[in-house]
Protein backbone atom coordinates (compact mmCIF):
# COMPACT_ATOMS: atom_id res chain seq x y z
CA UNK A 1 0.00 0.00 0.00
CA UNK A 2 1.55 3.31 -1.02
CA UNK A 3 1.58 6.44 1.15
CA UNK A 4 -0.96 8.31 -1.04
CA UNK A 5 -3.49 5.55 -0.49
CA UNK A 6 -2.79 5.44 3.25
CA UNK A 7 -3.53 9.14 3.76
CA UNK A 8 -6.55 9.25 1.47
CA UNK A 9 -4.99 11.19 -1.40
CA UNK A 10 -6.61 8.91 -3.95
CA UNK A 11 -9.66 11.18 -3.63
CA UNK A 12 -7.86 14.20 -5.06
CA UNK A 13 -9.01 14.86 -8.61
CA UNK A 14 -5.77 15.52 -10.49
CA UNK A 15 -7.66 16.34 -13.70
CA UNK A 16 -9.88 18.98 -12.08
CA UNK A 17 -7.18 20.70 -10.07
CA UNK A 18 -7.78 24.28 -9.08
CA UNK A 19 -5.86 27.40 -9.97
CA UNK A 20 -3.66 28.73 -7.18
CA UNK A 21 -3.63 32.47 -7.93
CA UNK A 22 -7.38 33.25 -7.58
CA UNK A 23 -7.51 31.63 -4.14
CA UNK A 24 -4.28 33.28 -3.00
CA UNK A 25 -5.86 36.58 -4.07
CA UNK A 26 -9.08 35.75 -2.19
CA UNK A 27 -7.04 34.85 0.89
CA UNK A 28 -5.21 38.19 0.70
CA UNK A 29 -8.53 40.00 0.28
CA UNK A 30 -10.01 38.14 3.27
CA UNK A 31 -6.94 39.08 5.35
CA UNK A 32 -7.28 42.75 4.33
CA UNK A 33 -11.00 42.79 5.20
CA UNK A 34 -10.12 41.19 8.55
CA UNK A 35 -7.55 43.90 9.25
CA UNK A 36 -10.10 46.59 8.42
CA UNK A 37 -12.64 44.91 10.69
CA UNK A 38 -10.16 44.71 13.58
CA UNK A 39 -9.12 48.36 13.09
CA UNK A 40 -12.67 49.70 12.93
CA UNK A 41 -14.62 47.45 15.31
CA UNK A 42 -11.84 46.06 17.48
CA UNK A 43 -12.47 48.31 20.44
CA UNK A 44 -16.05 47.03 20.67
CA UNK A 45 -15.35 43.31 20.34
CA UNK A 46 -11.84 42.81 21.73
CA UNK A 47 -11.82 45.06 24.79
CA UNK A 48 -11.34 43.25 28.10
CA UNK A 49 -14.70 42.07 29.50
CA UNK A 50 -16.54 42.88 26.26
CA UNK A 51 -20.00 41.38 26.18
CA UNK A 52 -19.91 41.51 22.37
CA UNK A 53 -17.09 38.98 21.98
CA UNK A 54 -19.35 35.95 22.50
CA UNK A 55 -21.75 37.34 19.89
CA UNK A 56 -18.88 37.77 17.45
CA UNK A 57 -17.86 34.14 17.95
CA UNK A 58 -21.43 33.00 17.33
CA UNK A 59 -21.92 35.22 14.26
CA UNK A 60 -18.64 33.98 12.82
CA UNK A 61 -20.16 30.52 12.37
CA UNK A 62 -22.82 31.40 9.76
CA UNK A 63 -20.53 34.03 8.24
CA UNK A 64 -17.75 31.53 7.62
CA UNK A 65 -20.18 28.88 6.37
CA UNK A 66 -21.66 31.35 3.85
CA UNK A 67 -18.17 32.39 2.75
CA UNK A 68 -17.15 28.77 2.17
CA UNK A 69 -20.36 28.13 0.22
CA UNK A 70 -19.70 31.29 -1.82
CA UNK A 71 -16.15 30.21 -2.65
CA UNK A 72 -17.39 26.76 -3.72
CA UNK A 73 -20.12 28.21 -5.94
CA UNK A 74 -18.05 31.05 -7.42
CA UNK A 75 -15.12 28.74 -8.10
CA UNK A 76 -17.40 25.95 -9.34
CA UNK A 77 -15.66 23.65 -6.90
CA UNK A 78 -16.74 20.31 -5.56
CA UNK A 79 -15.30 17.55 -3.45
CA UNK A 80 -11.84 17.90 -2.03
CA UNK A 81 -11.16 20.97 -4.20
CA UNK A 82 -13.37 23.00 -1.84
CA UNK A 83 -11.11 22.13 1.07
CA UNK A 84 -7.98 22.79 -1.01
CA UNK A 85 -9.25 26.27 -1.99
CA UNK A 86 -10.11 27.12 1.63
CA UNK A 87 -6.70 25.86 2.78
CA UNK A 88 -4.96 28.03 0.15
CA UNK A 89 -6.93 31.07 1.29
CA UNK A 90 -6.14 30.31 4.94
CA UNK A 91 -2.42 29.81 4.48
CA UNK A 92 -2.25 33.05 2.48
CA UNK A 93 -4.08 35.04 5.16
CA UNK A 94 -2.08 33.37 7.95
CA UNK A 95 1.25 34.14 6.30
CA UNK A 96 0.22 37.76 5.72
CA UNK A 97 -0.93 38.01 9.33
CA UNK A 98 2.37 36.63 10.61
CA UNK A 99 4.40 39.11 8.58
CA UNK A 100 2.15 42.03 9.50
CA UNK A 101 2.17 41.24 13.22
CA UNK A 102 5.97 40.92 13.23
CA UNK A 103 6.89 43.93 11.11
CA UNK A 104 3.78 46.14 10.90
CA UNK A 105 1.96 45.76 14.22
CA UNK A 106 0.62 49.32 13.99
CA UNK A 107 -1.46 48.16 11.02
CA UNK A 108 -3.90 46.55 13.45
CA UNK A 109 -4.22 49.60 15.73
CA UNK A 110 -4.46 47.43 18.84
CA UNK A 111 -5.22 49.48 21.95
CA UNK A 112 -7.06 46.38 23.17
CA UNK A 113 -6.25 42.74 23.89
CA UNK A 114 -3.99 41.20 21.26
CA UNK A 115 -4.70 37.83 22.85
CA UNK A 116 -8.46 38.16 22.20
CA UNK A 117 -7.84 39.15 18.58
CA UNK A 118 -5.48 36.20 18.06
CA UNK A 119 -7.97 33.82 19.67
CA UNK A 120 -10.76 34.99 17.35
CA UNK A 121 -8.50 34.73 14.28
CA UNK A 122 -7.65 31.14 15.27
CA UNK A 123 -11.37 30.43 15.75
CA UNK A 124 -12.07 31.88 12.28
CA UNK A 125 -9.31 29.87 10.56
CA UNK A 126 -10.22 26.61 12.29
CA UNK A 127 -13.89 27.12 11.59
CA UNK A 128 -13.28 27.85 7.91
CA UNK A 129 -11.18 24.71 7.53
CA UNK A 130 -13.86 22.65 9.32
CA UNK A 131 -16.59 24.12 7.09
CA UNK A 132 -14.41 23.53 4.02
CA UNK A 133 -13.98 19.91 5.03
CA UNK A 134 -17.69 19.48 5.71
CA UNK A 135 -18.66 21.03 2.37
CA UNK A 136 -16.07 18.89 0.55
CA UNK A 137 -17.75 15.79 1.97
CA UNK A 138 -21.27 17.07 1.37
CA UNK A 139 -20.68 18.06 -2.27
CA UNK A 140 -18.87 15.15 -3.90
CA UNK A 141 -16.84 15.74 -7.04
CA UNK A 142 -18.64 17.24 -10.02
CA UNK A 143 -21.98 17.66 -8.22
CA UNK A 144 -22.00 21.45 -8.74
CA UNK A 145 -23.47 22.53 -12.07
CA UNK A 146 -21.12 24.34 -14.42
Amino acid sequence: MNIEHQIGMEKIDREGSIELIPFVALGALAWFVGVLFIRTAGTVFFAESSLWLAGLYLLTIPGVWLAVKGVALAGKLSGVNILIAIAIMNFTATLLDGVAIAWLPSLYNLPFSTQLVAAWVLWFVGLSLACGYWESQRLPDRQIAN
